[in-house]
């Protein structure tokens, strides 16, 4: 309880974005975006079934439940390959559109996507160009190889000096 006051009076100053767990609490009021995929928008939202099939009416029609129930300053709905559909309390619905990615592992895309919304919505930043960002980036997430990814080295990049080139340097040897 104690959590849930802090992070109820927090959202009245910065924007909170809480990403829903199906055995987890719903979210306080007023958080600036709840962000569930479109399996837990049915689920949360009465969409007619849990299996993620729908579309985007069917997570339009749950956003709207949602929205009203949780009475946050926004829905966004993660659509995987579709991108996010963006419902906010004082707007119209807006699907933002994810570029074409080959993923086999999705584990963490929701997070990714979720941790750079957080990021985005700084002050004077619209809801819709943070989740476009949200969307890219979780997209780039996946493109990379996902939490496969986490495990390389990343690529060596190239540093510049008047008198050295430490790439060039390197693959001289």
């Amino acid at each position: 309880p104690e959590l849930r006051s802090a992070l109820e009076a927090l959202a009245l100053r910065v924007p909170v974005i809480w990403d829903p767990h199906p055995a987890g609490a719903d979210p306080v009021p007023g958080v600036a975006a709840v962000t569930p995929n479109l399996p837990e928008a049915l689920r949360s939202g009465g969409g007619g079934g849990t299996s993620g099939t729908g579309g985007i009416p069917a997570a339009l029609h749950a956003a709207e439940v949602l929205l009203e129930r949780w009475r946050s300053q926004s829905v966004v709905v993660t659509l995987g390959s579709l991108g996010a559909l963006v419902l906010p309390a004082d707007g119209l619905p807006q699907v933002i559109p994810a570029p074409e990615v080959a993923a086999g592992d999705t584990c963490g895309a929701g997070d990714r996507f979720a941790a750079t919304l957080a990021l985005g919505l700084k002050p004077g930043t619209a809801l819709e160009p943070a989740v476009e960002k949200a969307v890219q980036a979780a997209a780039a997430f996946l493109a990379a190889g996902g939490v496969a990814s986490l495990l390389q080295a990343p690529a060596p990049r190239q540093l510049r000096s008047e008198s050295l080139d430490a790439l060039r340097e390197h693959n001289s040897r």
